[in-house]
């Protein structure tokens, strides 16, 4: 058996400019470590990679990390907490984000919603905005977008959090979300977003010395979109760039592992990531890795399913291990 914890935001979180936004904070990483540590057993992502292709076989209390996004995060707080404990991480970089000055939409949303607490007020702005577009693009009523979300229930965000979040990651047309997102986040959070892309994610020369140090690294699409659905022509091209990323990163064609962005794929994805060689594929399904027999859709715990303290009470996924 195998658990595979996921991350974004590790942080000084109330000590930040942005203490809205929703991640671990240091102690809390450090207290999860402890907990992982005394209970599992950590393994590197080429350990996975040799379980699942029957070179080795894990311990029934295996534990990987992972980290999405390519966060600055994971190089100034991640990196240097794994080095010191000697445990095995990967990390997970869009590629748009690690090449070029541009901050994701999907970011762009997490910062707003960090810096604006009323979010029906939010959704009636998204919607004034989106009115604007009309004559262009043909997309439903305001109350037919609503009725769309309504029943559409996380794990972890509220309804009115979930409304925000699908009107701008499919509910809008394309380029309707793209002018809206914009819109919102030079309205509300800054105009530089150059400077923001600058601060909020690690660099090729960071991720090059986490490399080089041990830590391993994989495909997280180009721009962190959801690929449920998407056409095959685009899904085909965030998948090449994500390879085309982890040449860059390694230096030569080597194995590598496809994490899909919002744990959102289908089975044309699988497909392609089949084809252009991902050895294994991460999803966001919260359960165990109970074998390989679909290496391409492994699931990951997040980290909020785990205790944050060394002396917590075992949690219930544990105890599924513990043998």
């Amino acid at each position: 058996m195998l658990t595979i914890v996921m991350y974004h935001y590790v942080r000084d979180i109330a000590g930040s400019p942005y203490p809205g936004i929703r991640g671990r904070t240091l102690g809390e990483f450090d207290g999860q470590l402890e907990y992982l540590s005394r209970h599992y057993v950590h393994v590197s992502l080429q350990d996975v990679m040799d379980a699942a292709g029957g070179r080795m076989t894990l311990p029934e209390n295996a534990y990987h990390l992972t980290f999405d996004d390519g966060l600055s995060d994971h190089y100034r707080n991640v990196f240097p907490r794994l080095r010191e404990r000697g445990i095995p991480a990967s990390f997970y970089p869009p590629t748009q984000s690690a090449l070029n000055s541009v901050v994701l939409e999907v970011h762009k949303i997490q910062f707003l919603l960090s810096v604006i607490t009323d979010y029906g007020a939010l959704a009636n702005e998204i919607f004034s905005m989106a009115a604007a577009y009309r004559s262009e693009y043909e997309f439903p009523s305001e109350a037919g977008l609503r009725a769309q979300f309504v029943n559409i229930r996380s794990r972890f965000d509220p309804p009115e959090v979930v409304l925000v979040k699908r009107l701008l990651q499919t509910g809008l047309p394309g380029p309707v979300r793209t002018g809206v997102i914009g819109e919102l986040f030079a309205l509300h959070v800054t105009t530089d977003e150059a400077a923001f892309a600058h601060e909020l994610y690690m660099t090729m020369e960071d991720m090059r010395e986490m490399y080089k140090s041990g830590m391993e690294f994989g495909g997280h699409g180009y721009r962190h979109a959801r690929m449920h659905g998407m056409k095959l022509d685009e899904q085909e091209f965030e998948i090449k760039k994500s390879r085309e990323l982890m040449r860059m990163l390694h230096g030569r064609e080597q194995p590598w592992v496809m994490n899909y962005p919002f744990g959102s794929y289908d089975e044309e994805t699988v497909r392609l990531a089949q084809k252009y060689h991902a050895i294994l594929g991460l999803t966001t399904k919260a359960e165990l890795v109970h074998g390989f027999d679909r290496p391409l859709e492994l699931e990951r715990l997040d980290t909020n399913d785990l205790p944050l303290s060394g002396d917590a009470p075992i949690s219930r996924w544990t105890a599924q291990v513990l043998v």
